[in-house]
C-alpha cells in the first residue's frame, strides 16, 4: 500500500516506534531471586524482598520469582522462564552474617558479577540494620545498571524505553537539555505503559525546575505537579520510589508539609530500604526548621543509599539538615562533598555560601560566590533573600531572611 498523505506518514512512524518501543518493554529481562544460607528466614526475606522491591521501583527489567532454594516449585519456576538468576547466601557467623551475592545469566551460561558484605549488626534489630540496607542498595543498582545496557538494540532509543533508568539518568547529569529529554522519554513511556512512576518522575522533574531556575510560569509547574500527583497515585498508592517522589513535589513545590511528611513515612513502610524516603522525609522537617530530626532521617538514608546516580542529592539533603541544626562545619563538608561530584548542581554551593556569609568568612564568601557565578552568572548575595529564590531550607534556618 503506498501512502502519500504526509500527517498519515508522521502517524504510521510515530505508532511503528511506540509498538516497537512497547514491545521492548514487555518483553523486558526477566530475574529470579534466591536465597539460601543458614541465617534466620526473617533475615533472608529481608535481603530477597528488599532487592525485590528495589529493583521494582526501576521498572527496568522484571521480578520474576522471590524464594528459598527448598522451594521447589520457584526453583522450578526460576529455571523455565527466568533470564536471571540474583542468589544470596546468608550464613550465620559469630559476629553477625556473612553475605555473598551473585548474578548469573541463564543463556549463554555466564557470570556477571559478585558481592560480599560482612553485616556485623544483624543479630540486633533487622528493621534498623542499616549495613543489610546499603547492600539491598548496592545489589539493586548493580543489577539495573548492568542489564538495562545489554538490553538495547542502538544506543539510546533501546536503553531509555528500559523503564525509568535512562530518564532518571538525564535527569541526574545537570546537562543542558537533559531535563527535556527525560520529560520526553517519561511522557512515552507513560503513553505505552500507564504506570504510576513516571507521572512520579515527572513531577519530580517540576522541583528541578524551581530549583534550578529553569521556569518562568510556576503556578503552571504547581498545577502539572499536583495533576501528576493526583493520578499517579491512583495508579501506583503503594509504590515507595512513587510515594517518595511525591513527597518531595509536596513539600517543595506545593508547600503542604504534612502530606510530605505522610507521604514519605508510607514510601519508608513500603519499602524501609529507599534511601529517597528517608531524605524527602527529613526535607518536610528542615523546611520546618527541625534540624535535629532531619538529621536522623537524612543520616539514615545516606548510610543505606547505594550506587545510584541520586548520590549528589543526598549528600545535599544532608547539608541542609545540618545547616538547619546549626552544624556548620559538618554542612560544608556535605556541601563539597556533592558539589565534587556533581559540578553543575546550584543547591550546594548556595549553602556555601549561605553559611559562610553567616559567618562572617568574607574571603571563603567571596571565593564561594565566584565559584557559584560559574554556572549561575546572575546570581548576588542580594538572590538569596529573594522571595521567589528557591531557598526554602535556608530560610526555615534563619539563614536569610526575605525582603
Amino acid at each position: 500500500m503506498r501512502v502519500s498523505d504526509p500527517a498519515f506518514k508522521d502517524w504510521l512512524a510515530t505508532t511503528r516506534r511506540q509498538m516497537g518501543a512497547r514491545s521492548d518493554l514487555v518483553t523486558r529481562p526477566l530475574v529470579h531471586i534466591q536465597t539460601d544460607g543458614t541465617a534466620d528466614a526473617m533475615q533472608k526475606d529481608l535481603l530477597s524482598h528488599g532487592i525485590a522491591n528495589g529493583i521494582g521501583d526501576w521498572c527496568a527489567m522484571r521480578v520474576a520469582t522471590v524464594g528459598h532454594s527448598p522451594d521447589s516449585f520457584l526453583h522450578t519456576a526460576s529455571e523455565s522462564f527466568s533470564d536471571y538468576l540474583l542468589q544470596a547466601r546468608l550464613n550465620t557467623v559469630p559476629n553477625g552474617v556473612s553475605a555473598h551475592v551473585s548474578l548469573t545469566q541463564r543463556d549463554p551460561a555466564l557470570s556477571r558479577w559478585t558481592v560480599s558484605a560482612q553485616i556485623q549488626n544483624m543479630t540486633r534489630d533487622p528493621l534498623e540494620d542499616t549495613a543489610l540496607f546499603q547492600l539491598i542498595n548496592k545489589v539493586a543498582d548493580r543489577t539495573i545498571a548492568d542489564l538495562a545496557p545489554a538490553h538495547r538494540d542502538t544506543e539510546t532509543s533501546r536503553f531509555l524505553t528500559a523503564g525509568t533508568l535512562g530518564a532518571v539518568r538525564s535527569i541526574f547529569r545537570n546537562a543542558s537539555g537533559d531535563l527535556e529529554i527525560a520529560t520526553r522519554q517519561l511522557q512515552t513511556n507513560f503513553e505505552m505503559q500507564r504506570e504510576g512512576i513516571y507521572l512520579a518522575w515527572l513531577a519530580y522533574v517540576t522541583t528541578l525546575e524551581i530549583a534550578e531556575r529553569n521556569a518562568q510560569d510556576l503556578q503552571s509547574l504547581s498545577d502539572r505537579a499536583r495533576a501528576c500527583c493526583a493520578q499517579a497515585l491512583e495508579l501506583d498508592p503503594y509504590g515507595s520510589m512513587t510515594l517518595a517522589l511525591f513527597s518531595y513535589v509536596k513539600s517543595f513545590v506545593l508547600k503542604d508539609m504534612p502530606a510530605g511528611y505522610d507521604l514519605a513515612t508510607r514510601a519508608i513502610e513500603s519499602n524501609r530500604a529507599n534511601p529517597l524516603a528517608w531524605i524527602f522525609r527529613g526535607a518536610t522537617h528542615f523546611f520546618q526548621g527541625d534540624g535535629d530530626r532531619a538529621m536522623k532521617d537524612t543520616r539514615f538514608g545516606r548510610r543505606i543509599s547505594g550506587e545510584g546516580p541520586y548520590a549528589y542529592v543526598i549528600e545535599t539533603f544532608c547539608c541542609a539538615a545540618a545547616t538547619c541544626a546549626g552544624r556548620y562545619d559538618e554542612a560544608l563538608a556535605l556541601a563539597e562533598r556533592a558539589a565534587k561530584m556533581a559540578p553543575s548542581y546550584k543547591a550546594p554551593l548556595r549553602y556555601i555560601v549561605a553559611i559562610n556569609a553567616a559567618r562572617g568568612d568574607i574571603e571563603a564568601l567571596r571565593l564561594a560566590i565566584r565559584r557559584l557565578r560559574v554556572i549561575e552568572p546572575d546570581f548576588t548575595i542580594d538572590s538569596l533573600r529573594e522571595r521567589k529564590y528557591p531557598v526554602p531550607g535556608m530560610r526555615a534556618a534563619g539563614l536569610v531572611d526575605p525582603d
